[in-house]
């Protein structure tokens, strides 16, 4: 069965799978973030927030999470296209270190072709150790 998301790319059998994978690699508690977070992850019981279009930054919204409780995982989906900048931004940025959890493929939300997605585990810091991954 296929399903239409809200940003007009057709969810399949496939994409559910990856999603249901997510949800158990993704703690209740954590918060993803992303462009595709809202679309992908809208059936399974995980807060998402969209912090960023293509290209953007996603650190002040990052920052926020941290502020406003410091012991909520963070997760990112980050599609790995030349036109998204966002894991290189984070990667630059002193504060937060990612750590790839899972790769998938998905469709492109530019063109509906297959595209690797990087499930990321976000670290504020180096004393900060990822759970469950």
């Amino acid at each position: 069965m296929y399903a239409a998301s809200s940003s007009g790319v057709t969810w399949g059998a496939a994409e559910a799978d990856h999603v249901a994978e997510i949800a158990r690699l993704v703690p209740k508690n954590a918060l993803v973030v992303g462009e595709r977070a809202n679309d992908l992850l809208m059936s399974v019981p995980l807060r998402t927030a969209t912090t960023f279009p293509t290209a953007g930054d996603p650190t002040p919204v990052l920052d926020a999470a941290r502020a406003l409780n410091a012991q909520t995982p963070l997760y990112a989906l980050l599609p790995m296209n030349p036109q998204n900048l966002n894991y290189r931004k984070i990667l630059a940025q002193n504060r937060h270190r990612l750590v790839k959890v899972k790769s998938f493929r998905l469709p492109s939300f530019r063109d509906g072709k297959p595209e690797d997605v990087w499930l990321c585990r976000v670290l504020g810091d180096e004393a900060e150790k990822p759970s469950g991954d």
